[in-house]
């Protein structure tokens, strides 16, 4: 499979971002909206300085994520482009997303999502279900003008990444490269250029739609059978070889990323090295750092 043909884009899931932020919850009363917004402060004030603690909450009627409409609307408006999208698919292994609204009140978002019965346990074949779902997921093309990352805007998120959040914005592929290369130079300094790898460069990369959060709990199985994907706090579009690391993250994705070509890649290797060196600095956003690399035009 190459990863860079990508479905022709049907106007029909076509989502502007202006209709995704506009698409809120018309049918849901006052004082449902009102019960939530109770609830949600609620569970936070009761839970916010646990280790474990998740903006998120269940009604009887929707799975509730809550936080700063900063911070959730690329989620929202990314869930409901790629559910869109699984609608017109017709693949065997789309797989099923979620319907999602949501409503504002001052600077605070609410994501309504629509709850789905999950077998429980999982079936044994839940990692060859999450390969496959991962492989659909990378042939969604991203609307036109879209570059990296979620949409309506948002850090990159990716386990290359310290605290798999980027320290700063990164627009495209240009600056992403720069810091990059600026990350390789903080790795390899003071070593001799014959004892250096290869520079890498991800300007040639082709720019899939990826999960980069690999936790289990983001996959399941409803109860007709068919995969679900959850979770779209960290998806969005990334260099094919960030989404190599995140598929090499765990040798039960080995299968996905091997129909991706996307596994036993020296850039890769070199990029993990040079992850891991940024989760140790102080300052990971290199602002210290000089670049080698100018993009065109600089």
């Amino acid at each position: 499979m190459n990863p860079c043909v990508q479905p022709f884009l049907d106007p029909l899931y076509d989502v502007s971002l202006n209709a995704a932020r506009a698409r809120g919850v018309s049918d849901i009363d006052q004082e449902y909206k009102a019960a939530v917004i109770a609830a949600c402060a609620a569970h936070k004030k009761e839970n916010r300085h646990k280790g474990d603690y998740r903006a998120c909450i269940r009604t009887e009627r929707h799975v509730v994520k809550y936080g700063s409409r900063r911070e959730l609307e690329p989620e929202l408006m990314t869930h409901s482009y790629v559910a869109e999208y699984a609608k017109t698919s017709e693949t065997p292994n789309t797989p099923r997303i979620a319907g999602i609204g949501h409503f504002v009140d001052n600077n605070s978002m609410y994501l309504l999502i629509d709850p789905i019965a999950l077998i429980d346990p999982p079936p044994t074949d839940l990692y060859e279900r999450i390969c496959q779902a991962l492989i659909w997921l990378t042939q969604v093309p991203a609307p036109p003008g879209h570059s990296l990352g979620p949409l309506g805007g948002g850090r990159l998120r990716n386990g290359f990444f310290k605290d798999n959040r980027a320290p700063q914005p990164f627009p495209d592929k240009e600056t992403l490269n720069a810091y990059i290369q600026k990350g390789y130079e903080a790795l390899y300094k003071g070593v001799v250029q014959a004892k250096k790898p290869v520079l890498p460069s991800i300007l040639d990369d082709c720019v899939l739609c990826v999960q980069s959060d690999m936790d289990v709990s983001n996959f399941d199985v409803d109860d007709a059978g068919r995969t679900v994907l959850m979770d779209f706090g960290a998806v969005g579009w990334l260099p094919e070889s960030l989404a190599a690391l995140t598929l090499g993250s765990d040798k039960r994705l080995k299968p996905a990323a091997e129909a991706l070509g996307l596994s036993g890649s020296a850039k890769v290797e070199t990029l993990a090295r040079i992850s891991s060196r940024l989760k140790i600095l102080s300052d990971p956003t290199l602002r210290g750092h000089a670049s080698p690399y100018k993009p065109a035009g600089a």
